[in-house]
């Protein structure tokens, strides 16, 4: 599968639209392509069908051969027609003026060609899958943490909020005992939470 399939599947994927061009066959069937190179896919009128294998020839005189998988093998563009002889040309001699170059505007920098545009894509989604992959580990060991942290809060939840105190009667008797009977109380309790 070459690399410009790829590409284009990727654009796919990332909902860009890929915009195909129209020509007509010299039987009058209407064929669709991104581009019409070896290695691009062609598709049938309805856009999406791959075009069957085979040699084809537009209206304008290009011609082209499809693979099994609805890939352009080769394209032969137009036999030109022989042209008319030409007048004999005089020579003419003109001298090249020097350009003008104007110091203080900085050299704008030359536009980018498909191929590195092509590989600024690539690279770019193969940051961001990077980017997806560290966010879904992370995401899945929050959720380690999250059921982990959802455990300890059940069994917490069924453990007693405190343990009972038992319940003291004391006599109506003095002062002293009813505080040496609190201490008794108190001692219990501190006895059963060793």
């Amino acid at each position: 599968m070459s690399y410009k399939l790829k590409l284009n599947q990727i654009r796919a994927i990332l909902s860009l639209e890929v915009k195909l061009e129209s020509a007509k066959t010299t039987d009058g069937s209407i064929v669709n392509y991104e581009r019409l190179e070896a290695g691009f896919p062609i598709f049938q009128e309805d856009g999406t069908t791959p075009l069957a294998e085979g040699d084809y020839t537009l209206e304008d005189g290009t011609a082209f051969k499809v693979d099994a998988d609805g890939l352009i093998m080769e394209v032969i563009p137009p036999t030109e027609t022989p042209e008319a002889p030409e007048a004999p040309e005089t020579e003419v001699t003109i001298e090249a003026a020097e350009p003008s170059v104007d110091p203080t505007k900085p050299e704008e920098p030359a536009a980018p060609t498909e191929e590195e545009l092509m590989k600024k894509i690539a690279d770019d989604v193969k940051t961001c899958m990077e980017a997806i992959v560290a966010l879904a580990d992370e995401v899945a060991q929050m959720k380690s943490k999250l059921q982990m942290a959802e455990q300890k809060v059940n069994e917490f939840a069924k453990r007693p909020a405190t343990t009972k105190i038992p319940k003291v009667s004391v006599p109506d008797e003095t002062k002293v005992d009813r505080m040496e009977s609190i201490i008794n109380v108190i001692k219990h309790a501190m006895s059963n939470k060793k």
